[in-house]
């Protein structure tokens, strides 16, 4: 026995989404629906874009609103595909208190692969985790789905620590080829601080040496006046030379 439901499967991208609307697993299997549909993508694989283009008639997160008051799923699932690129659409479901279920990229890239849909297709992965939530594979005896095919909802807490780890991955990765840039600089200009380690002796002040190469307010006074007189000093130095 399977428990009815409306399910709603939504492909997401950078600055869009592509969806689809099942109510039950496809009669004949997904590679028939999908031939079968494939050409009416507007209809029924409607897309939804978080920048539209008014000249192409996209339609937007609001249209997107509308189109889930509209249908009233039950469900929806989605693949976590870049934490941020997912977050508009998911508080717009959370906001109208639509459910959210998440499929691992692996589990959806072999599912889709097992009912031999189309690689690379938003409307093809759309239909897949619409379907996915139908197919009797994915439910209990007792007609309800069955959640270890789907990924744990993470606590609040937990999301927000991970978006902070990630916003130091990505501070470091783009830092350090304009540090490595800026020390290859000063080896020519002011070798003398080239591969010092500048560190900040005072709260609420950036480490001397990088403020001072950007001009910048957040220096203590005492680290401004040692680097710019050391500076002035090697300076000197060579115009005696």
């Amino acid at each position: 026995m399977t428990i009815e439901s409306t399910i709603l499967g939504i492909d997401v991208s950078k600055s869009s989404i592509t969806t689809h609307i099942l109510t039950q697993y496809p009669i004949g299997g997904l590679q028939g629906y999908w031939n079968k549909t494939r050409n009416k993508a507007s209809s029924l694989y409607p897309a939804f874009y978080s920048n539209p283009d008014a000249k192409k008639k996209q339609k937007s997160a609001f249209d997107f609103a509308d189109y889930l008051a509209e249908i009233k799923p039950g469900y929806a699932i989605l693949e976590p595909t870049g934490n941020h690129y997912s977050r508009l659409w998911a508080s717009i479901l959370n906001k109208l208190e639509i459910k959210i279920l998440w499929v691992g990229h692996v589990e959806l890239r072999r599912y889709r692969g097992g009912k031999n849909l189309p690689n690379k297709s938003d409307p093809a992965d759309a239909l897949a985790m619409a379907a996915y939530g139908h197919d009797p594979d994915h439910h209990l005896e007792t007609g309800e789905l069955n959640m270890r095919y789907f990924l744990m909802h993470r606590p609040e807490p937990i999301d927000e620590l991970r978006d902070l780890c990630q916003q130091l991955e990505h501070l470091n990765r783009v830092q350090s080829p304009i540090i490595n840039y800026a020390r290859q600089l000063l080896a020519w200009q002011f070798p003398e601080v080239a591969h010092t380690k500048s560190a900040s002796s005072k709260a609420g002040f950036l480490p001397p040496l990088w403020p001072w190469l950007a001009k910048r307010l957040e220096i203590s006074p005492a680290g401004k006046t040692r680097i710019e007189n050391r500076y002035k000093h090697i300076h000197r130095q060579r115009l005696r030379d």
